[in-house]
């Protein structure tokens, strides 16, 4: 799923539905376990791959891509490893 992520080369519906699948799995908190050993590499990689759909020019990717990251915030809380990678991107 990162892999459609990563850049905002992939067609634009991939990316939504990674996106909402993303969100999806942070709800249901079946992604990014807080308590694991490589959260914080996991969530450096997640975070900077939303925030790179943040300013697609289609407003369903940027709007997916918001809900992803409200979904991410609830799930990880005020994590030290979030604040970093959402200030650099």
């Amino acid at each position: 799923m990162s892999g459609f992520l990563q850049t905002r080369s992939a067609e634009w519906d991939v990316r939504d539905a990674a996106l909402q699948r993303l969100a999806s799995l942070m709800q249901d908190g079946a992604a990014l376990d807080p308590s694991g050993a490589d959260f914080a590499p996991q969530l450096k990689t997640t975070v900077s791959a939303v925030v790179t759909q943040l300013p697609d020019l289609r407003s369903q990717v940027a709007r997916s891509a918001c809900n992803t990251l409200t979904a991410l915030v609830a799930r990880v809380g005020d994590h030290p490893a979030l604040d970093r990678p959402m200030r650099e991107s």
